[in-house]
């Protein structure tokens, strides 16, 4: 008989792209499946949308929540979840039609308890922007962990990337361990990772592409920043103290690249100051940078080789508190960002 497979999908004002999703859940050849549609108190149409999923196949089951973001939602699908794994894609992207079959066929030889698979990008107009592939492989859970850059950096052959939709999860381990996702606004997808690889014995990277995820622009990624984005990027840092650095004790390339992803996530805080969302002047932008530095301690944080020149140029400007220079730089850069250029700088 077909083990049961929970599909938790977070659903926050996707009225107009709900349906594709769900259509695609519904369309898998593997049929033993419950569709869980958590309504992150949508402002929108997508709780209609979602209860006449809900009226016309039985496997579609709809919550309402208040908002408190994805993390919350996905945890709140966790807790009504009745299958024997489970997985998260996003209310904006699909799944191929073989996606669960794919993924529960690696996941049932009974010493499995994590798939990854491949995805493939896409931008709003429908252009592939990236690809991501795998060979077949199945690798120990020991292996996994003790070796950061060759199965979890996102560059590597087998590196997973830090979004929870390309990959199937036993709920048992979620479960028994009391893993969740952390109330973070940003990055609780990767601590989510990192925590479940704690519990794993077996990991299995399967070739099949069963994922479609669509790119926002940078404008619309911009505007996904919550202004206390730092206090995720710190807690993404203290969860990654609890596993990877405790995984990787003597191992200062990975060290190096954990620093190198926290100094640019910080950099990536203070640039909200520019956000036109938050409409700060320039004497709060200034405070809001140096708030950002000491709460961050990121002047305490060793720097790594790896590290771009723009992150070392505003470090070093920020250790002489010139943080009108800071502001100029960033200014810069996103200007030309948002217009599709590439922002290079030799020296300032």
């Amino acid at each position: 008989m077909e083990e049961l497979v929970s599909i938790v999908v977070p659903v926050y004002n996707m009225g107009t792209s709900i349906k594709i999703c769900v259509e695609s859940l519904i369309k898998q050849s593997y049929k033993n499946i419950e569709i869980l549609l958590v309504d992150d108190g949508s402002t929108d149409n997508s709780l209609q949308v979602c209860k006449k999923f809900e009226e016309v196949d039985k496997r579609v089951r709809v919550f309402h929540t208040e908002n408190h973001g994805a993390g919350p939602a996905r945890n709140y699908g966790i807790k009504n979840a009745k299958g024997r794994y489970i997985c998260f894609p996003d209310a904006d992207d699909l799944y191929e039609e073989n996606a669960v079959s794919a993924m529960v066929q690696a996941m049932s030889n009974g010493i499995n308890d994590f798939v990854v698979a491949g995805f493939t990008s896409l931008d709003g107009n429908g252009k592939k922007v990236t690809e991501r592939s795998y060979k077949d492989r199945e690798v120990s859970g020991i292996q996994m962990r003790s070796n950061y850059n060759k199965y979890i950096g996102e560059n590597e052959e087998f590196g997973i990337n830090g979004a929870p939709w390309n990959k199937l999860y036993d709920l048992k381990i979620i479960r028994e361990n009391q893993i969740e996702f952390p109330e973070l606004r940003r990055h609780q997808d990767t601590a989510f990772i990192f925590m479940y690889l704690c519990h794993v014995n077996n990991v299995h990277f399967i070739e099949e592409n069963v994922y479609i995820h669509y790119v926002n622009d940078l404008r619309k990624e911009w505007d996904k920043y919550p202004i206390n984005y730092i206090e995720s990027v710190v807690g993404l840092r203290k969860i990654q103290e609890k596993t990877v650095f405790t995984w990787n004790t003597d191992n200062k390339i990975v060290f190096d690249k954990l620093n190198q992803g926290y100094i640019s996530n910080t950099i990536k805080a203070i640039e909200l100051s520019l956000s036109h969302r938050f409409k700060m002047k320039h004497y709060e932008r200034v405070e809001y940078i140096k708030n950002v530095v000491e709460y961050s301690q990121i002047l305490s944080i060793e720097v790594p080789r790896c590290l771009g020149k723009y992150q070392n140029i505003l470090l070093n400007k920020l250790r002489k508190k010139k943080y009108i220079q800071v502001l100029f730089i960033i200014h810069l850069k996103v200007f030309v960002e948002k217009r599709g250029g590439l922002f290079l700088i030799k020296k300032f």
